[in-house]
């Protein structure tokens, strides 16, 4: 089993996103089921909404005996802003095909840069295609259903501030087996929820993704051959 590793960081963010639902962990905003484009993360059933039509998932589970490397996932959820009082909890969870989902991430809204290694993660020379189930105020669903305040891909951003400085930090090259993920803008466009839920869209822009960036690399060193053939990719990411 792979562990749950935490980071309790209390954010600040605007007194002018105060009056949002987000309530953070345990206070839940919907119950599942609810938000748009729900995807039931054990059934792969989806609710409508999502913008892949049908589950993607595949039909086959990798070999079980296959040599495994561990995965690092760098993070920064410093929040764009500085004076409100966000303290939701971000979850992130893997999930294969035909597999109950795994947790390998969770921090509080907030949390400054840090970088964690979950051991035996990635299946050396597989595609590694998961869904990733991310839980954030009050709702749980995966990459799919998330689409409008979440932008996932293998290549790295080439603009926006915050992500430049972040990238620097981490040193993490971009591969086939490395997803960028960036999302949850506290900071509200014209009152547009993204369909009631509480973050902010707009224009799918990783400057406008920044107040949660996110890093999922594997080790693919670890393997046998250097890990040729070893990927990473999330059902329902950009590229």
């Amino acid at each position: 089993m792979l562990g749950l590793v935490t980071a309790a960081v209390l954010a600040l963010v605007p007194s002018s996103c105060q009056q949002n639902s987000f309530k953070g962990s345990g206070q839940t905003v919907r119950q599942p089921g609810t938000a748009p484009g729900l995807r039931n993360s054990t059934s792969g059933a989806s609710t409508g909404g999502s913008t892949s039509g049908t589950d993607p998932r595949p039909g086959t589970t990798p070999n079980p005996d296959a040599p495994k490397c561990s995965l690092t996932i760098a993070y920064d959820s410093h929040e764009s802003d500085d004076n409100s009082k966000w303290t939701g909890t971000y979850t992130y969870s893997f999930q294969r095909s035909g597999e109950q989902p795994v947790k390998v991430l969770s921090y509080n809204s907030g949390a400054g840069k840090s970088k964690v290694t979950v051991p035996a993660t990635c299946v050396c020379g597989d595609k590694n295609q998961v869904d990733l189930i991310i839980d954030a105020g009050g709702i749980s669903q995966d990459l799919a259903a998330w689409n409008d305040p979440v932008i996932a891909s293998h290549s790295a951003p080439s603009r926006a501030p915050d992500w430049q400085d972040f990238l620097g930090w981490a040193k993490m090259s971009a591969n086939p087996a490395t997803v960028y993920l960036g999302g949850f803008d506290h900071e509200f466009l014209s009152s547009n929820w993204c369909g009631n839920v509480p973050f902010s869209c707009g224009s799918r822009e990783w400057d406008n993704r920044d107040d949660s960036m996110v890093i999922f690399s594997c080790n693919i060193a670890e393997c046998p051959g250097g890990g040729a053939g070893t990927e990473l990719n999330f059902n329902g990411q950009d590229n």
